[in-house]
């Protein structure tokens, strides 16, 4: 007979507290009505993972699933139940409840998960709650009395009125479709108000600090948030001047298909203006430190962005010359098959060169120390790639001969169908390769 049947849960919960200490201990406990699975002891604390018959108490990272918890039977735990919270405060223990009159009872935890709870009234009741997560609670409509939570996140909820929530530092707003006035959250440090379109003027968030506008197709006017210091906008077709944000330190106008003009944007830290396809000239961005123009079709001069560190100019097919950029410390010209050559390029530290089919001599890029080329079927000759630390070069059909490379740290030759012969690989570190020539190998090695 187990044992455990003949315990009090309780007790069985103080006996794997105290006496099983083990990093990732599992242990099953059989009740007679329940079944009983506890997850205890990693390496930074007590998680506790707790499944009965109808309520469950789930850290986030464990929490895949929605299911129906009955909180009246847990709160007959009272002497465990709140433990587990204060034993492990630096961590958010996310508590899944379908009720209000239960949530109610759970206001002392300093860290609340409410998501998709069917109706909440009185959110008055939470306001000592440090951080609180309300997330897909249809029936949310009045959050006044949330203006005291530290970090709130109330996205696709019913919220229309969000007046109240100007003392709020971390505020979550994204798919509120009924928000339309937000000038009272200039208070706000990190402000989403993602994916809200009837949000149309934000002249009032100048002074918040993260801002997120990605997808509200009914902001035109962002004049007034040049002093924001990390900025997205993405997919906001209206947007076209953006001259006023030249002192963003990091802005992201991907695929704001209205903007041509980035010349204000060079002291720009971090500028990501990927698929708008209006952007032509990029002369102006030769100080921006992290640089995103894939996708810009529009542009075909880059000569001036070679002190930018990283560059990803993936998929931009108009442009040929890259001669320029030698001094890029990481760089992704991936798909642009335009390029044919690389020779500049060898003093890039991470370079990537993938389906750049007209690329044929990369025999300059020896001292590369990352090197991705998959899929380039021009190249037939890799004997000076020997001293790259990680190399890709899958589904280069081209490549024959691999011998040269017994000395990279990490390859890739999956799908190279013109390689046979690897018996020079032996000593690389990480290899890949893919199911023909994993059974030719075998072949050979039991030959003999």
């Amino acid at each position: 007979m187990d044992i455990f049947n003949l315990l009090p849960l309780e007790l069985c919960v103080f006996v794997a507290r105290n006496y099983l200490a083990l990093y990732d201990c599992f242990m099953w406990m059989h009740a007679s009505r329940r079944l009983f699975y506890m997850f205890c002891w990693e390496r930074h604390g007590l998680h506790g993972r707790w499944f009965a018959e109808k309520f469950r108490v789930i850290n986030p990272r464990f929490s895949k699933k929605i299911t129906t918890v009955d909180w009246d039977k847990l709160a007959t735990l009272p002497s465990w139940e709140k433990r587990l919270i204060r034993w492990n405060e630096q961590k958010i223990v996310s508590f899944e409840i379908r009720d209000e009159k239960t949530a109610l009872r759970y206001t002392w935890a300093p860290y609340l998960d409410l998501s998709f709870v069917g109706k909440i009234n009185n959110t008055s009741a939470f306001g000592r709650v440090r951080s609180l997560s309300l997330s897909t609670c249809r029936g949310l409509g009045d959050a006044s009395g949330l203006g005291s939570v530290d970090n709130l996140n109330i996205s696709c909820s019913d919220v229309s009125d969000v007046s109240g929530l100007g003392g709020v530092r971390v505020l979550n707003l994204a798919v509120c479709r009924n928000v339309t006035d937000v000038s009272s959250l200039k208070g706000v440090y990190s402000l989403n108000i993602s994916h809200c379109p009837g949000v149309t003027d934000v002249s009032a968030l100048g002074k918040v600090h993260d801002l997120n506008l990605f997808n509200c197709p009914g902001v035109e006017d962002v004049s007034a948030l040049g002093n924001v210091h990390s900025l997205v906008m993405s997919y906001n077709p209206r947007i076209k001047d953006v001259s006023n944000l030249g002192n963003v330190h990091s802005l992201t106008i991907s695929n704001c298909t209205g903007v041509t003009d980035v010349s204000a944007l060079g002291n720009v830290c971090i500028l990501d203006v990927s698929g708008c396809p209006g952007i032509s000239d990029v002369s102006m961005l030769g100080n921006v430190r992290r640089l995103n123009i894939s996708a810009c079709h529009g542009i075909t001069d880059v000569s001036a962005l070679g002190r930018v560190s990283i560059l990803y100019m993936s998929s931009c097919k108009n442009i040929s010359d890259v001669s320029a950029l030698g001094g890029v410390v990481f760089l992704d010209m991936s798909f642009c098959k335009n390029i044919t050559d690389v020779s500049a390029l060898g003093g890039v530290y991470g370079l990537n060169i993938s389906g750049c089919v007209n690329i044929t001599d990369v025999s300059s890029l020896g001292g590369v120390c990352i090197l991705e080329a998959f899929h380039c079927t021009g190249i037939t000759d890799v004997s000076a790639l020997g001293r790259v630390q990680y190399l890709d070069i899958s589904h280069c059909t081209g490549i024959t001969d691999v011998s040269a490379l017994g000395r990279v740290h990490s390859l890739n030759i999956a799908f190279a169908s013109g390689i046979t012969d690897i018996s020079a690989l032996e000593s690389v570190n990480l290899l890949n390769i893919d199911r023909d020539l994993f059974l030719k190998r075998r072949e050979i090695g039991n030959k003999t």
